[in-house]
């Protein structure tokens, strides 16, 4: 049951990306050439959401290799935001030169960059969308087939009750609901920081750009925060409490920490900038 959950709840997170890449891919192509026509624009935003579109049909059928040319314009996608921004924030002509790209206005590029940015996170780093794509390929089945063929006495039960007391099942709700309430400050604290630098960005660029970083830093911090919190909800649940779903969950707490320590010093780095040139 624990494993069908999982599944579920992978299939939902990749149908929240790629449906918030594919929205903003419409929107902001609307609006961007609104502001001002560029066939260079209007050609990057119908051929990334017919692009994004295609791929998304073939890892919903288990395509492996969509998955990594989903991950490349991912990739893509960041390194034109974060360039559009560094031309705005460099010149009047870095800024002609970004409006020629597709980008009249800063906030255009980072709402797809962060719009990317979570794509690629469920992509990448959410362990119940990559069980989705192994149920999808069926590769957690062949794998079940071949441990059950060579090694059917010593691997215990998949899903293998716990026996946990109710002080255990309280202090796991307790984890949980701390974790939800963790992850939603950071989140709210990373969008009043986009928010606090785009109002910024005009006045001054480079402090600007510093304080979009740091928002999208946040951003992240609380989107890693999700998985975590996911697994520890479960488990302060009767029916999530299994042998599995228990490792799962400092697996997931392992990975947040690893992660944690990738973006603090991300924001060491623009808290030392902000400071040299303050």
């Amino acid at each position: 049951m624990i494993r069908h959950e999982r599944v579920e709840l992978g299939e939902k997170w990749f149908l929240v990306g790629v449906l918030g890449a594919l929205a903003s891919e419409g929107v902001l192509t609307i609006i961007t050439n609104a502001l001002h026509f560029t066939w260079i624009g209007l050609l990057l935003g119908v051929a990334g959401f017919c692009l994004v579109m295609g791929l998304a049909n073939r890892i919903y059928a288990g395509n492996k290799q969509a998955v990594q040319i989903a991950l490349a314009w991912v990739a893509f996608q960041l390194v034109y935001a974060v360039g559009i921004l560094l031309l705005m924030t460099t010149s009047s002509h870095g800024a002609e030169i970004a409006q020629s790209l597709g980008a009249p206005v800063a906030w255009t590029a980072l709402w797809k960059g962060i719009a990317y940015f979570g794509l690629g996170w469920v992509l990448f780093r959410t362990p119940a969308v990559r069980d989705f794509f192994a149920q999808k390929r069926g590769d957690d089945l062949h794998l079940q087939e071949a441990v059950i063929e060579t090694k059917p006495a010593a691997m215990p039960a998949p899903d293998a009750p716990l026996a946990l007391t109710a002080e255990q099942t309280t202090g796991a709700a307790d984890l949980s609901g701390y974790l939800k309430k963790t992850m939603y400050a950071l989140l709210a604290l990373g969008v009043l920081q986009i928010i606090l630098a785009l109002t910024k960005l005009q006045i001054t660029p480079l402090p600007g750009v510093l304080g979009l970083v740091e928002g999208a830093l946040w951003l992240a911090l609380g989107l890693a925060m999700s998985g975590p919190w996911h697994e520890m909800s479960l488990l302060a649940d009767k029916d999530g409490q299994t042998r599995n779903h228990l490792l799962g969950g400092f697996g997931s707490l392992v990975c947040y920490f690893k992660t944690q320590a990738a973006l603090t010093l991300g924001l060491i780095v623009v808290w030392v900038v902000r400071f040299v040139i303050s």
